[in-house]
């Protein structure tokens, strides 16, 4: 029987696109040297190349994604002479090249070079030092392998696609979000496995997110969107983030962003490379709530005036003014204390640009500017009472119009967000008077 003395045995192998838990193709060139005084063999099925996984540098232990065999019949049936090594370029086949390195304590490949299974003619191969705690009828080399999988990202986009309104001091505001992650093409690879990406999202006083995070919620991925591939020359998108927004105890001036972070998830199943161009740590896009985050917008303002029965005319008097301020629906309930403000003037003209005494910046009491505003409206004043004034004179001369102005309390406590549907500070309504003396 032939003897062959194998020395050393070593290989390359390369593979475009590895993608986690997939068998991909690979191509691998081996290189084995043989004892000088080894002699000449030609047959058919002579060599076994087998190429695996392992968590050994030796490459003991279990075996992880084995391909027993990856030779053809032609590269199997290589023969060798004068001792010469033996050197196969170019051997194709498909292995889980992606998953070695992205995973837990399998981070080498390894291959073992040995007989084939039924060499013939039959001959005995002799391994010169040979490695691991297999027979020596074999050689077999290991190599660290890191992880292949990468992301690198150059920029992130989020729009909030629902509601259109979230309304301070409420809570469970059902809210979707799209976020797009666009990655550098020709950095990034193939993604895959579970649990591999995290998307944070809070709310912010500053646009690029920094600082003190407000309500913060660590993952509002699905486990479906959790899971996700990323495919090679693909960004990232989430189309429909779902999760729902508190704001009770906070106004709007408190939470002026709503903010997302993408991050890799730290469960994640492969253990990928997660990188910004330029670098973005975190990586964090910003949304503003300017037009989104509403407290109370006021929409209009009602009021009638009653003379007292007994007015003596020549003697002043107060007027009585029941008042009526409408909101948008989905305003907020408001309670506090010094939170309206309601003035009453004449004017000349029927905007209440043109003030002519009396004026009262404020005709409401204590009690008055702590009325409740519930939630949705109307604000009531039943009963407001001016000051005695010369009530014989409305509708005369410069006196055209008796005009009542709402605004805001100066210092609410609770302060609250308030707007009205014109954008002004203030809504005026003017009614004409008749001069009594005419």
């Amino acid at each position: 029987m032939l003897g062959v003395f194998a020395e050393t045995f070593d290989w390359e192998l390369t593979g475009e696109n590895p993608i986690p838990g997939q068998e991909t193709p690979v191509s691998i060139d081996i290189d084995v040297t043989f004892r000088d005084d080894t002699r000449d063999l030609e047959g058919d099925d002579l060599w076994s190349v087998s190429l695996f996984g392992s968590s050994d540098p030796l490459g003991d232990g279990p075996r992880f994604g084995e391909v027993g065999q990856i030779l053809n019949d032609v590269e199997g049936s290589t023969d060798i002479t004068n001792g010469d090594p033996l050197d196969l370029d170019g051997i194709e086949t498909e292995f889980e090249f992606g998953t070695i390195g992205c995973i837990d304590d399998v981070n080498y490949i390894c291959m073992e070079f040995t007989k084939g299974d039924a060499p013939d003619p039959e001959f005995t191969l002799i391994v010169e030092g040979g490695r691991g705690d297999v027979s020596r009828d074999s050689l077999v080399v290991c190599k660290p392998q890191a992880c292949q999988s990468r992301v690198v990202f150059t920029d992130l986009e989020a729009t909030l696609i629902s509601p259109d309104i979230i309304v301070e001091n409420t809570d469970n505001t059902d809210t979707t979000v799209k976020l797009k992650a666009t990655t550098d093409k020709l950095l990034t690879t193939t993604v895959a496995g579970e649990d591999l990406w995290q998307v944070k999202t809070f709310f912010s006083t500053n646009t690029n997110g920094r600082g003190i995070r407000v309500n913060e919620q660590p993952q509002i991925l699905t486990a479906v969107q959790d899971d996700q591939t990323l495919n090679t020359g693909e960004n990232l998108a989430f189309n429909e983030m779902d999760f729902q927004v508190d704001l009770s105890g906070l106004i709007c001036d408190e939470v002026p962003f709503m903010c997302f972070e993408l991050a890799k998830n730290p469960a994640a199943s492969i253990d990928y490379t997660f990188e910004t161009q330029p670098v973005q740590d975190p990586f964090v896009e910003c949304v503003s709530m300017e037009d989104v985050c509403k407290g109370v917008v006021f929409t209009e303002l009602e009021w009638s005036r009653e003379i007292p029965e007994d007015h003596v005319p020549g003697i002043d008097s107060p007027i009585f003014i029941e008042t009526s301020v409408d909101v948008e629906p989905y305003s907020r309930e408001v309670t506090g204390v010094d939170l309206w403000q309601v003035s009453v003037f004449a004017s000349r003209d029927m905007l209440g640009n043109e003030r002519r005494d009396p004026i009262y910046s404020d005709v409401l009491t204590p009690i008055d500017a702590a009325t409740t505003l519930p939630q949705g409206g109307p604000l009531t004043f039943p009963t407001l009472e001016t000051p005695p004034f010369d009530v014989d004179k409305m509708g005369c001369g410069e006196f055209r119009y008796l005009c009542v102005e709402f605004q805001k309390g100066d210092n609410p406590i609770p302060d609250f967000t308030y707007e009205t549907i014109s954008g002004e500070d203030t809504i005026v309504k003017c009614h004409p008077e008749d001069c009594a003396g005419m």
